[in-house]
């Protein structure tokens, strides 16, 4: 078995100090390469990894969640508001007479089940794999239904989409969040 090792001048020599062969000169090179291969490796595993964890929009942080968990029993007071007004709020996706503008429609009812009109009606709108992306809808009146209100909805996707739906009338308020399967449009023209 022949070893090799450096001299001061840098020269790989043998045993007897005679200078080691090509060959063993290059086998001398093939852990330091295999082991520096390995860390530039790793370090491109880890760079594409990172780079997909910051740049994946379907996972996303609830905005102010934690000025949302210091006000958590406010929100349960509310809840507990809602179900004591006994109003159901109904939303849907609703598409225009030409087929090509969706719109968000929440239909409102008393615990009679009677229209409500004249309510302030706010949505916050956004599909369940992309929930970063947010959209704050004023709802308006419908002036054929009444206790109906809609607002233009940006569709980009069928799929599930969270509803956030607040009201407010005559000093009541009233939410609701709920789940609506919405599924793909095909225009009739």
């Amino acid at each position: 078995m022949t070893t090799s090792t450096p001299h001061s001048n840098g020269v790989l020599h043998g045993p007897l100090g005679a200078p080691a062969s090509p060959g063993a000169r290059r086998s001398a090179w093939i852990w330091p390469t295999l082991l520096v291969s390995l860390i530039g490796l790793n370090v491109a595993i880890v760079g594409v990894t990172v780079y997909f964890a910051v740049s994946d929009t379907s996972v996303a942080a609830e905005p102010d969640y934690y000025a949302k968990a210091l006000k958590y029993d406010d929100t349960i007071r509310l809840r507990e508001q809602s179900g004591r007004l006994g109003w159901t709020a109904q939303p849907a996706v609703a598409w225009s007479d030409s087929g090509d503008t969706p719109a968000c429609t929440v239909t409102l009812a008393d615990r009679d089940g009677r229209p409500i009109s004249e309510a302030h009606v706010a949505v916050v709108a956004f599909a369940g794999v992309r929930s970063d992306i947010r959209q704050s809808l004023v709802l308006e009146p419908s002036p054929r239904t009444p206790g109906e209100y809609r607002a233009p909805l940006r569709l980009d996707r069928a799929g599930l989409w969270r509803f956030r739906i607040s009201v407010t009338r005559a000093g009541d308020e009233f939410f609701r969040e709920t789940d609506v399967m919405v599924h793909e449009h095909h225009s009739t023209r």
